[in-house]
């Protein structure tokens, strides 16, 4: 399904089917549950510990699924933060839009119940989940990318950390107005002029308002800092 990087057949069940003769709305959420289980047998590796659930669901209904009509449910992600992101949905019927939808997951831990920062491995994942024209864009530099590079956004992760919490000490507000999904139009309060407003901004939306300290897996540009300067002065 093009613009999806998974997607999943449906079998319409004679069930599934209400006194109008289509298959129920109430019933087109389950297509969506059941495309969630499938992408998480085959991208994600399966398993009974599984680490989202699902905050809140939109749906818009296109067109009425009949009992002979094939369907078929894509997937892809958007909307990647810190504990959260987004599961949007194509269901299609016998090749035609019959509905869209967009769940919004939240992290947990499992046993918890309770949201957590998504992990790196995961990240990554969910990453390569994201609409497949963004990524080819990123590969062959377009233009109506603005140049988004993934990978390089990730390396200087630690130094954008620094700057959001210790130099310039960002205090963000007002992140619940922000779409979950969608084009969203974001100005800074130069309006643009300076390149670190956009940055800020980018790092605040990645993080739930910018991630914590340092982890075990990146120690933080600060201590890499202060392990050079330290190296130069034993060798000066």
């Amino acid at each position: 399904m093009d613009g999806y990087p998974f997607a999943c057949p449906i079998q319409v069940r004679w069930r599934d089917v209400d006194a109008l003769g289509h298959v129920n709305n109430a019933v087109i959420v389950t297509y969506l549950e059941t495309a969630r289980a499938e992408l998480w047998r085959e991208r994600f590796g399966g398993g009974t510990a599984i680490p989202f659930m699902v905050a809140r669901l939109e749906i818009n209904y296109r067109r009425q699924i009949s009992l002979d009509d094939r369907v078929w449910v894509g997937v892809r992600v958007s909307g990647l933060r810190g504990a959260r992101y987004c599961f949007e949905y194509r269901v299609e019927a016998s090749g035609e839009l019959a509905a869209e939808a967009v769940t919004v997951m939240a992290h947990v831990r499992p046993g918890e119940r309770r949201p957590s920062r998504i992990p790196d491995d995961l990240r990554r994942t969910l990453l390569r989940m994201t609409e497949p024209r963004r990524i080819e864009a990123v590969t062959e530099g377009a233009a109506h990318d603005y140049g988004l590079d993934l990978d390089f956004r990730e390396r200087v992760r630690p130094l954008f950390r620094f700057l959001f919490e210790n130099y310039w000490r960002v205090d963000v507000s007002g992140m619940d107005n922000i779409p979950e999904s969608g084009p969203v139009l974001l100005v800074g309060n130069h309006s643009g002029g300076l390149p670190f407003d956009a940055t800020m901004i980018c790092y605040a939306l990645s993080g739930d308002g910018g991630p914590g300290g340092p982890t075990e897996q990146d120690p933080g540009i600060v201590d890499e800092v202060v392990r050079r300067v330290s190296e130069r002065l034993r060798t000066g």
